[in-house]
């Protein structure tokens, strides 16, 4: 509770006088000789008049030292003798400054949508005064109601704007343009960028701010086009640009990654002075040159920083994991925290993005606990990072746990916690949350259906896959894509149905696609169809002609037929289109510091431990299990004279060294550029099994999650 005594001097009981009189000033149990005390005071002890206000009886101060019972709120705070002669014939009149007092007060008191409703009833004859609607102006935003938004500007142009016969101002229209940015404003944050534009095109006179509400929209709602022309088309004639404007221009040039124009844009704040004690200046143009692949340019600017804001450091690390440097964001993040500088939850949410990117689960963990120790809530923007985190690399138990106690979720954590399930092959967990969240009122859109069926393909759930495949569009609207294709062709050919999923490739009205034709050579290599496997492997090569693991998969398609002189030509198109094979390596981060392992690699200063390691594997693997030395189905961006020697895998090596570098309770997290070969994934298999531990791996095609000499691919990659 809260105690006002700087306010109790100034009101006096009147709770019996106002059980009998209805006017304004006796509508509150309290007479209030000033209402700028209110906003001003410092509280204490909680107690609050206007608050009490609000209640139908009035407890006595002795009541306020206690536990107080739970109060019976008025349905309404709006006074009923205001309302009566609101509705009464124009003869009789009302003091309209009291009626506007009191829609103030009710969005001071946080009431907004009663304000919006008490204003619905007001008459259109009755003009409000400014103020209110300035008031009435953040109560709409407030409750984000589209349809107060528009009956709000309506009104207002109705009462203070005159239209010509040219549907234009005309000369004799009120005119306040800090309530027409206001108006702008409302319509942006309400979704209604359109008639944002039109408000903005209609008035007369624009200021900086205009202009700065109007390229904030544009770009808030992806409208980079519309931004730019908008700056460019008054860019000669405004000389009163600020900081601001500048700054949702570079905005307007990260969206289009227009590089040059950015580079104009610094030049001229530069000249400006804008950069003196403008950190909002230094992270614009910082994320400029981000989103423009100028990382180069964004670190200079960021190390110029008089001062290093959060937003700041934010601003740099983003633009780090945007281009790709997942490490060197997590070494500017690991600077950060030894510095005296607060994080917030957007820094949380970056970080943890990229920890699930490269699969750092132990830094992903430790910011999670940063996270709940700084007091931070599970909102929607990290709860579905820490949901896809946990999710990619195997621990569901602790997605399913961020997920429960998400206060607020929407259909991007219900992507991320069935995509989850999708990865480590529980296509029926997968349908099980589908049809939990249609069941709750979510609506699923494509990339739910994406994941679902990814779910069914994993698993091998033919049946579910073509009952949601075939009813998306029926039931949900949502349209089929080439993605969606590519899964039903990927499902057909797991369960053999090669001419099936051919038909479904020639009469996809998306035309046949890289991803279709991938899935339906895996089909074919899988169920050792040289003919079809051919025909997927020219194709993809015609289609994607500077690809060089289309490449090799023909080639060796070829040599597996004996068709060598296929093959010559295969290697001399290679030679022609200059591409030249690629080294497999494999990476693993272990106590957060990452290792990067190529075939054969000796450079490790641990490589004699990681190699004596891989015998003793090997001789525990024979013993436990044959694994026969022949591969039957290679790499498809590495020759297969590559992988004679199978023990110095890129995989073994890393699986090696995470064995012997961290505690055998702790589960191993792989990353490979190219897909795993069936003699390490065997290796692993069973290497899982004899140590106990969960092993995830993510290649080319999918993720692998080994857990008690399984996997879930079940043997189908």
């Amino acid at each position: 509770m809260e105690l006002y005594f700087s306010s109790i001097s100034n009101c006096t009981c009147n709770h019996e006088t106002n059980t009998k009189t209805q006017n304004f000033s006796n509508s509150y149990p309290f007479q209030f000789s000033s209402t700028k005390g209110f906003r001003n005071t410092r509280p204490l002890l909680g107690f609050n008049p206007i608050l009490i206000a609000k209640r139908k009886e009035f407890w006595p101060l002795h009541c306020l030292l206690k536990p107080k019972p739970t109060p019976v709120r008025s349905p309404s705070l709006v006074d009923s003798k205001l309302v009566q002669e609101m509705v009464a014939p124009p003869s009789i009149q009302f003091d309209v400054a009291q009626l506007c007092d009191q829609l103030e007060y009710l969005v001071m008191l946080n009431d907004c949508k009663e304000a919006l409703e008490f204003f619905e009833q007001v008459p259109s004859c009755v003009k409000i005064r400014a103020s209110t609607y300035d008031a009435l102006i953040n109560a709409c935003i407030t409750v984000s109601s589209r349809r107060y938004a528009k009956m709000l500007v309506s009104r207002y142009l109705s009462e203070y704007v005159d239209i010509d016969s040219d549907s234009n101002f005309a000369a004799n229209s009120e005119f306040d343009i800090y309530l027409y940015n206001r108006l702008i404003f409302l319509f942006v944050k309400c979704g209604l960028i359109h008639r944002a534009h039109r408000l903005f095109e209609a008035i007369p006179k624009r200021n900086a701010t205009s202009f700065t509400m109007m390229l904030s929209g544009f770009n808030s709602f992806g409208k980079y086009l519309e931004a730019i022309n908008l700056f460019l088309s008054v860019w000669n004639r405004r000389p009163d640009w600020t900081p601001h404007i500048f700054v949702s221009a570079l905005s307007t040039c990260a969206g289009l990654s227009i590089e040059r124009l950015g580079r104009q844009l610094h030049a001229i704040v530069a000249k400006k002075g804008y950069f003196d004690n403008n950190s909002f200046v230094f992270c614009a143009l910082m994320d400029m040159y981000a989103k423009c692949a100028c990382i180069k340019d964004a670190q200079k600017l960021f190390d110029l920083m008089p001062e290093k804001t959060l937003t700041g450091w934010n601003t740099m690390i983003a633009g780090l994991a945007f281009n790709g440097l997942s490490e060197e964001a997590l070494d500017l993040y690991n600077e950060m925290k030894n510095t005296e500088v607060g994080m917030d939850k957007f820094t949380y949410s970056i970080v943890i993005r990229v920890c699930a990117r490269i699969g750092s689960i132990e830094q992903g963990k430790e910011a999670h606990a940063c996270l709940l120790q700084s007091g931070f809530g599970l909102d929607l923007v990290v709860g579905t990072a820490l949901v896809d985190l946990y999710g990619k690399w195997g621990s569901m138990e602790d997605a399913c746990s961020v997920f429960d106690q998400m206060p607020r979720k929407n259909v991007i954590a219900w992507n991320a916690l069935i995509g989850g399930y999708a990865y480590h092959g529980m296509g029926c967990k997968a349908v099980e949350m589908f049809n939990r969240m249609v069941k709750e009122g979510f609506i699923p859109n494509h990339v739910t259906f994406l994941a679902v069926l990814v779910a069914c393909v994993y698993t091998g759930m033919l049946g579910e896959g073509r009952s949601i495949f075939e009813n998306m569009q029926k039931d949900y609207n949502v349209k089929p894509r080439a993605m969606h294709y590519a899964c039903m062709v990927d499902l057909l050919g797991r369960e053999g149905l090669l001419q099936d999923a051919l038909n479904l490739i020639q009469d996809s009205p998306c035309g046949p696609t890289r991803n279709m034709l991938a899935a339906f050579l895996r089909a074919c290599r899988a169920h050792e169809n040289m003919e079809l496997g051919l025909y997927a492997a020219e194709r993809l090569c015609s289609m994607d002609p500077k690809k060089l693991s289309n490449y090799i998969v023909l080639l060796n398609l070829y040599l597996r037929d004996g068709r060598m002189q296929s093959a010559k030509k295969v290697m001399n198109t290679l030679t022609e289109q200059g591409l030249e094979l690629s080294v497999p390596y494999t990476w693993i981060e272990v106590k957060k510091r990452p290792y990067r392992f190529l075939v054969g690699d000796k450079s490790h200063p641990q490589s004699a431990y990681i190699y004596k390691k891989i015998g003793e594997l090997m001789r525990e693997l024979q013993k436990a299990v044959p694994v026969g030395e022949k591969v039957k189905f290679v790499l498809p961006d590495v020759m297969e004279r590559e992988l004679t020697n199978h023990s110095h895998h890129s995989e073994k090596l890393a699986v090696a060294f995470g064995l012997i570098g961290t505690p055998e309770f702790t589960s191993l997290q792989l990353m490979q550029p190219h897909r795993i070969c069936e003699h390490c994934h065997a290796f692993i298999q069973v290497v899982g099994l004899l140590t106990q531990r969960d092993i995830v791996v993510r290649d080319a095609s999918r993720f692998h999650h080994f857990s008690e000499g399984k996997c879930s691919c079940n043997n189908y990659w």
